[in-house]
C-alpha cells in the first residue's frame, strides 16, 4: 500500500477496505477520522471500510487520503 500504516487493500470498486498495519486500532482511527469531516468504519478491529459515494470526485478523495495519512501514520 502506499498509505503508511495500511498492510494491504481489498475490494472492488470504491467500495474498499485497508487492513491496518502493526496492531493500529481501527476504532481510533475512525474516530480520528471523524472528528477531521471523514466517515468511515471499522469492520474488523484491524480493518476500516471506506465507501464513498459514485460521484466522489479527484479533490475529495486527495482530501480523504491526506485525513487517513494523518490518522493512521
Amino acid at each position: 500500500s502506499a498509505l503508511p500504516g495500511v498492510d494491504h487493500v481489498r475490494g472492488e470498486g470504491l467500495l474498499l477496505g485497508a487492513h491496518l498495519a502493526d496492531g493500529r486500532d481501527a476504532r481510533v482511527v475512525v474516530q480520528a477520522a471523524l472528528e477531521r469531516g471523514l466517515i468511515v468504519n471499522a469492520v474488523t478491529a484491524s480493518t476500516i471500510r471506506l465507501a464513498p459515494p459514485l460521484v466522489v470526485t479527484e479533490a475529495e478523495i486527495d482530501e480523504a487520503v491526506a485525513i487517513l495519512s494523518e490518522v493512521i501514520g
